[in-house]
Parts: structure tokens; sequence; C-alpha cells
């Protein structure tokens, strides 16, 4: 800080430690000892270009001269005796005549009012109050902000979980119905469930099924369930009575599957496998015979790389599927044809979770990345980074939050503990991309994450085969993030 113009400058200089001469930069700053701060410094426009040796480095015995408000009398009442004869000679040429000191006081105030120089930052040109080494402090500021906030992170101690144990091997998805009092899932064995959400009790199986379910859907009004298995076949059940209402085969394990919004129409995906591509189906739901005995509405051939996840667009005109290879595809029903591909993900993409409303889907990667997309141009808004794979995430519909889900390979876990292995639910903030809580719970890693429609409870199925209910506390709905 300038002792004079109370201004911040990088070219600051300490006063020096001497007292006899740090009386002589008093004096002609026109201040008194009381006055002096340890922490107080001149700026270099109060010294001479001939005061410097090199850069910012005074010759011995400098004094500063230039003052707005010095007087030439303040210099002839100085006296010499004060001062080393180097000093002397030094004061006696800049007061040698008045117009000498009119000339330099313009000289100061062109130079006090000069314009601001200017830097460059990469390409980006900034004036002097924003050097790079300022730039430099507003970033450790920053960065101090973020991990006092991190520091926040705390593990939500919620109500004791539900735990639903109907599942013999690990699960793969889970899914709530439009009400959110039915919870429907899916494991690696052959039989998928149906809970209530409210207490846990089981309420059926779906028997039929002799490979791993991978996949499972039900329609808006609960009454068709979809699943597509490891056994080659896509099934529609009765949600009510279990019953199988349809059964179509396919040339290698079905993937993924979806109702549209309508639930007119069903897509499902093949995978990459026994010498045949994957492909995209397009069906028809509407009734049981149709889906039974007609062929495909729409078959999309994919040779690049299998889709490991899709979700229907905006009014049931598109699809978006996600890669293995990290890329997302919107593909239009109308032609049949891709529309835009983007890649933003390094790795597989294990599922997509669209929002409440339609308009944005969130996106999980083995890449230890989850990105929130727009459903319509597939555009980046935000990113969550993790230093584990990401296996499943969804968006609260009432908060601006996000929970992630997922942890090592599945065949690490049995040579790793819990802790190490980071099997918790991580919670984010959508638009600050910041962790704000974690929950603890599997010792496994978490494959599926649901959000209750209702947004008061949130479920997560894992590799350890158990489901865990959690309803959320008033301190987790109480919560505020910081900024």
């Amino acid at each position: 800080m300038c002792h004079v113009l109370n201004t911040d400058d990088n070219d600051n200089i300490r006063f020096p430690k001497e007292q006899s001469e740090r009386s002589l930069w008093l004096k002609a700053c026109m201040f008194t000892e009381e006055d002096f701060k340890p922490y107080r410094k001149l700026c270099s426009l109060h010294f001479d270009k001939d005061c410097f040796k090199t850069g910012n480095i005074l010759k011995p015995n400098s004094v500063p001269t230039k003052f707005r408000r010095r007087s030439k009398e303040f210099f002839e009442s100085m006296s010499s005796s004060m001062m080393p004869e180097l000093l002397t000679h030094q004061i006696s040429e800049q007061t040698a005549s008045t117009s000498n000191s009119q000339m330099e006081t313009s000289e100061i105030n062109d130079t006090l009012n000069r314009t601001p120089k200017k830097y460059f930052v990469d390409n980006v040109t900034t004036p002097d109050f924003a050097t790079l080494r300022k730039v430099n402090n507003n970033f450790t500021k920053a960065k101090y902000q973020i991990i006092q906030q991190r520091k926040k992170i705390k593990y939500l101690n919620l109500k004791k979980p539900l735990m639903l144990q109907g599942h013999e091997r690990a699960i793969t998805q889970i899914k709530y119905n439009r009400e959110g009092d039915l919870l429907f899932s899916s494991a690696k064995d052959v039989t998928p469930n149906v809970w209530y959400s409210l207490n846990g009790e089981r309420l059926g199986t779906y028997i039929g099924h002799t490979g791993a379910v991978w996949c499972i859907d039900v329609d808006w009004k609960t009454t068709k369930f979809l699943s597509g298995a490891a056994d080659n076949t896509l099934r529609l059940w009765d949600v009510a009575t279990g019953v199988e209402i349809g059964n179509i085969s396919s040339n290698s394990a079905v993937r993924t599957c979806s109702f549209s919004y309508s639930a007119d129409l069903a897509s499902y995906s093949t995978d990459q496998a026994m010498k045949q591509d994957c492909e995209i189906f397009i069906v028809d739901a509407r009734d049981d015979e149709s889906f039974k005995s007609s062929a495909p509405i729409l078959r999309m051939a994919v040779p690049d790389s299998k889709v490991t996840s899709l979700i229907w667009g905006t009014l049931d005109h598109t699809i978006i599927t996600g890669h293995e290879n990290g890329a997302i595809t919107q593909w239009d029903l109308r032609t049949g044809k891709s529309i835009e591909t983007v890649k933003d993900h390094q790795g597989s993409i294990n599922d997509m979770q669209k929002n409440r409303q339609g308009t944005m889907f969130v996106t999980a990667s083995k890449d230890k990345t989850s990105k929130l997309f727009d459903v319509d141009d597939l555009s980046v808004h935000k990113v969550y980074v993790t230093e584990r794979p990401v296996n499943s995430a969804s968006l609260s519909p009432i908060y601006d939050h996000v929970v992630l889900g997922g942890g090592q390979d599945a065949m690490d876990v049995t040579t790793t503990a819990a802790q190490a292995g980071k099997f918790d639910a991580r919670f984010f903030h959508i638009i600050f991309e910041e962790e704000f809580a974690r929950v603890k719970g599997h010792f496994g890693p978490i494959n599926s994450l649901a959000f209750h429609p209702d947004g008061e409870s949130f479920s997560t199925g894992g590799e350890d085969g158990f489901i865990r209910v959690q309803s959320f506390d008033p301190s987790y709905k109480e919560f505020r993030f910081d900024y």
C-alpha cells in the first residue's frame, strides 16, 4: 500500500530500516515518525528515473522527490547536514529554478493521470488492475473459497433406510412409476421385482426370463412393464397380474429399453455380439397383438459402437442414445437417421436420466464425470467431476441437486475396503457443480440411482444386490448453498 497515494501497486518500495534515512523519506512525504507503519510503502512514481539501478532496485541514498503537495520551500528548508553529499546534489539540481519545478509538477500530473498499461493474459488484453499477479491472487482466493465449501461436505445422517432384499445378484436398474408408490428393479438374476416404495414390501416378481435382466421401464399409467435381458428377448408384462403379454426375440442381448412418453411406442437396442451389429428398434406397444406379431416400425443399425443407454426426446419425435465410446447421438424417428452426434465423454456412458420437465438430461460415464445436456441440441451445460467411475446419476425433481453413484470396477470390489472403494452416493449442486453431501450404505459400487417423484427420498441399487430407500431429513431440506 503506497503511504502517500493509498494505492496498491506491484512496484511498491519499502521504507529504509535506518532511522535517519527513513526520517528523510518521511519528511519528503510530509509525514511524521508517528504516522509511519511498518507495512507502508512508496510506489515508484515518487522517484526519479535516475534513482533506479535496474528494474525496481534503488541506488544507495536515493530519496523520493515527486509529490503533488511538495513545494520549493521544502527543499530549501532541508538541512544539507542531514543528507549525504550525493543526496544534496540530487535535490539542488531538481530545485534549481521555478520553471523546472513547474515542469516537474506538470510531469507528475501527467504520470498520475496516465492511461493504464496493457498486459496480455494468454490472448486477452487486460488493464493493469488485472495483471497476472492479481489474476493469480483472485484465482487463489476463489480456490480457497471452494476448498472451504468442500470442507462443509458432510455425511447426511438420514433416517434408517429401507433395505430391499429380493435379488440374488447385482442390481442392474431401478425405476419408480409416475406416482412413486411402486419401485421396479432388475438384476443379473432372471426375475425383475416390484416393491411398495412406502414400506419396502415386495409386491411380486415377473417370471419368464432365462438370462440377466439388463433394462426395465414402466409406462405412465403403470399398466405395462417392459424388460430386456441377456436371453435375447424383450418382454412386455401386465403390471398388476405379472402375466407376460408379449415377447420379442432378437439376435443378441437386449441392452436398453424404454417406453415413449405416450407409451404408444417402445424402443430397445441390442448388443454388438455374436457377429451381430448393434441395432435400435421402434415397436408398437398400444395393444398386445401388435407387440407380439407385427414387425418393428423402425430399425436402425449402429455399426460404430454399441448403445449402452437410451431415452426418448421431445414429443416422441427423437430418441437419444449413449454409446460405449462416449458418444451421444440424437436420432430422427421420421427419417430413421442420426441428426447430431457429440462426444463430450471419454468413457462408456452408463446411464442417462431426464429431469422432471424433460428439457435436460444427466449422463453418468466411466470417465469419472457426469454432465448435464440439453435435450434438443445436446449442448453441455454443467460438468460434475469425481475421482471414480460414475455408474448412475439422477436429478432431483424439487431441488437444484443431482446425485451420483458409482465406485470402482466390480471385479476389484472383493480386494478393497468399502471406504477405499468410495461407494457413497454423492450430492452435487446443479448450478455450482460443487459437492455438498454424501450418503453411506452400500459395500459395493452403486449401479443405479433414482429420485422419488416427490423429491422426498431416493433409492440406490448396488453390486451387493441390495436396494436402499433413503428418506431425507430436515437437515437436507433446509440446506442452502453458500454463494
